[in-house]
């Protein structure tokens, strides 16, 4: 059997990315662990993760899933939802085997609207549980460095939560509005593609408080694009609060 070892790239900081062959069966426990600068991952349909294969290695950004070599090298992928995969490959790695070997929509909302609610539900701060169990206790109680950490952790809880409702895969609006427009905003700057779907949605839910809607823009100066969209979307939605009170 083919397979990427136990330990084999653990620890390595100046990996960023990683792509696991075509015929590779397996990852092992530890395999990526704690390679704090991995930010994409390419994986071939069907592999077998251990649970532990990327713990520690909280800074992943995407996970791409291809079926042929060709795919490969033409750097194309399956993976219509890369984004809510990559969080929930980082969420539940020791499930996710069944949803790679035959990857659809509907499984992903299955898996997502079953497993969701229960880890949005975790404590935040005392008892706090990030991905891939442990971390936060590297970091002494109220430092900076803690709350910065738990900060990130909370910005992943707050994307997963905005990739369910876009798949329709159940509504955990409340989460994202008791996290706040500074943790809304700083996801939405973080977002590289489809951006505008999500701007959309986040009005659509009412997911910013009315009395934010016209300091949202100024909050999101650090991107010009984010800023003009939310100018855009902001201005509907304040005309239209406009004619309801009328």
């Amino acid at each position: 059997m083919t397979a990427v070892r136990r330990k084999e790239h653990f620890g390595e900081r100046e990996l960023q990315k990683a792509v696991i062959l075509p015929g590779t069966e397996e990852v092992g426990e530890w395999a990526f662990g704690f390679c704090l600068n991995l930010k994409e991952v390419w994986l071939p349909i069907g592999i077998r993760l251990s649970e532990k294969a990327f713990e520690g290695s909280d800074n992943i950004e995407r996970v791409c899933l291809y079926s042929t070599e060709e795919e490969l090298k033409a750097g194309r992928n399956i993976n219509a939802a890369e984004e809510t995969l990559a969080l929930a490959l980082l969420v539940w790695p020791g499930e996710i085997t069944g949803l790679l070997d035959n990857y659809t929509d509907e499984k992903l909302k299955d898996f997502i609207t079953g497993r969701l609610p229960a880890y949005l539900e975790e404590a935040d701060d005392k008892g706090f549980k990030p991905f891939l169990a442990g971390g936060e206790e590297d970091y002494d109680d109220e430092t900076s460095e803690r709350e910065a950490y738990i900060f990130r952790i909370r910005l992943r809880k707050i994307r997963l939560a905005l990739d369910a409702l876009l798949l329709s895969a159940g509504d955990h609006s409340a989460y994202i509005r008791k996290a706040g427009a500074e943790a809304l905003l700083s996801v939405l700057g973080s977002i590289k593609t489809r951006r505008e779907g999500y701007v959309r949605l986040c009005f659509d839910k009412e997911l910013f408080d009315i009395e934010e809607l016209t300091e949202l823009p100024e909050r999101a100066a650090f991107d010009a694009e984010l800023k003009a969209m939310l100018i855009r979307y902001s201005g509907v939605k304040a005309e239209t609060l406009d004619m309801l009170e009328i």
